[in-house]
């Protein structure tokens, strides 16, 4: 889909891209297979405003508008899940409740990530008052990683237990008994949108690789892509990503615009390009099946190594 971009826009997603494809992309099962994203990565993120990435400059952010911001979650949502996901969980969830309603003190101090997490953004109910609060690992918060998962075993899932824990009023986000009605509806307002990007990002992965499979692949001396059956997976997979992308798109505008219809529409895109993600991953399964049985489920044949096949 041609996107109108402007010219700044245009560099900082190509600056993404490039950066996505040097240290993030090349890795990326790497990262699965070690169950952990290097401490250095999540550094060169921070530098480079991407864990921030619509917060203010005045707090390391680059102050990128929504749509600017769900391209950057699509370029590195599809050289890493994993990565895309430090960043729906730092940037929107915790962070994007923390910029609207926390103090000034609040918005100076915080970072996030499962297991390794300096701060946590905790939800908690005392006498029917939910209330939010951050909490501070120093405390003694002690997290214990969850190993073995299926997928997104770089994501830093983890066992969080809060024993006699005492943080002091400041760290109250919000007010008290505005805990769900308020800080838990952002949160899961900005993180939809987030997660609506990350399924563009899967797909156009998933197309991705279909597509460089059935140019290289051959079969009954015939390349796959002229087989009407590997033809209909792209061409379905094509329109799929369009309208998927069309709504990011339109949900984007609105929440640029603080149109209040912005929450609907985002979780409507959220709810259909998750659909299409799916949809699209075993499209491109189906059509590694097609190049070798067993390629489409064997562990060291990522679909998202572009460029990467053996022959």
């Amino acid at each position: 889909m041609n996107i109108s971009l402007t010219t700044e826009q245009k560099e900082i997603i190509q600056s993404v891209r490039v950066f996505t494809d040097v240290e993030i992309r090349p890795f990326a099962t790497e990262f699965e297979e070690n169950q952990g994203l290097p401490r250095k990565l999540i550094e060169k993120l921070a530098a480079k405003g991407y864990l921030g990435a619509t917060f203010p400059k005045k707090y390391g952010g680059l102050e990128l508008d929504p749509i600017t911001d769900g391209l950057l979650t699509e370029e590195i949502g599809k050289g890493c899940c994993n990565t895309r996901g430090l960043l729906t969980v730092h940037d929107s969830l915790v962070g994007e409740s923390i910029l609207k309603w926390g103090t000034e003190e609040q918005k100076n101090k915080w970072i996030s990530f499962g297991d390794i997490a300096d701060i946590f953004l905790v939800i908690a109910s005392d006498e029917g008052k939910v209330t939010a609060f951050i909490v501070e690992r120093e405390r003694g918060v002690v997290t214990r990683p969850i190993k073995g998962l299926l997928g997104g075993r770089a994501s830093h899932i983890a066992e969080v237990e809060f024993n006699d824990i005492i943080v002091p009023e400041e760290n109250v986000l919000g007010n008290v008994g505005t805990g769900f009605a308020y800080i838990v509806s952002t949160a899961l307002d900005h993180g939809r949108y987030s997660i609506a990007w990350a399924g563009v990002a899967i797909a156009q992965a998933a197309l991705e690789a279909m597509l460089s499979y059935s140019r290289e692949r051959s079969q009954f001396g015939q390349k796959l892509r002229t087989f009407q059956l590997i033809q209909e997976f792209i061409g379905d997979a094509v329109t799929k990503i369009h309208a998927a992308l069309a709504l990011c798109l339109h949900a984007g505008k609105l929440r640029k615009s603080g149109d209040p219809d912005a929450i609907i529409e985002t979780s409507l895109a959220k709810y259909f390009t998750s659909k299409v993600a799916m949809e699209v991953a075993i499209d491109a399964v189906q059509v590694q099946q097609q190049m070798i049985a067993g390629y489409g489920i064997k562990k060291y044949y990522p679909l998202k190594e572009r460029g990467k096949h053996k022959k």
